[in-house]
């Protein structure tokens, strides 16, 4: 899995986890610290969720167009 990627990341409060793609453009994420660091030890692909009943898919389309619009 390829973690360490390009400088953006960003933290989410209301998913309390911290999204950014990594050098092969996919979308990851890991859980966020309460000080803001990532748990890069838990990353994991967005493209792996299995169940996405609970996901605020308008706010997870934000956080990838912030992604985009600054990579």
């Amino acid at each position: 899995m390829g973690l360490r990627t390009r400088d953006i990341m960003i933290n989410s409060e209301e998913f309390g986890m911290t999204f950014w793609f990594n050098d092969e453009g996919d979308l990851m994420y890991c859980p966020t610290f309460i000080d803001g660091e990532p748990d890069f030890d838990n990353a994991g692909y967005v493209e792996e969720w299995d169940d996405w009943s609970d996901v605020n898919v308008p706010s997870l389309i934000r956080i990838i167009s912030k992604l985009v619009t600054h990579c």
